[in-house]
């Protein structure tokens, strides 16, 4: 667990960044024994935006989750499961996910 860093636009040109590095889902990685830490890194060379694909089951729902779970701890002051946490400050999150599991 580690206190998050936020920076200013200003100090990264303009350009929103999240920059999570060893992350775990802080549910999720409780339960499962052998749980791969993540890595997520937007706003470096000024793309701001993913496309994650892959196959079914492959972790795509998990990644998403766990990166608007991680803003949002880091967000209202909570430490969070991962080795480095650099990112500004957001206002909103945007996912679109089409799982129907429940």
């Amino acid at each position: 667990m580690i206190k998050p860093k936020f920076i200013d636009l200003e100090e990264n040109n303009g350009i929103p960044c999240l920059k999570v590095i060893n992350s775990k889902h802080p549910c999720i990685s409780q339960r499962i024994k052998y749980f791969v830490p993540n890595d997520i890194l937007i706003g470096n060379n000024e793309k701001t935006t993913l496309v994650i694909t892959g196959p079914n089951m492959g972790g795509k729902s998990t990644i998403l989750r766990q990166a608007c779970v991680l803003v949002i701890m880091a967000q209202v002051g909570c430490y969070v499961p991962a080795t480095e946490f650099t990112l500004t400050s957001k206002d909103k999150i945007f996912t679109r996910i089409g799982a129907k599991d429940k």
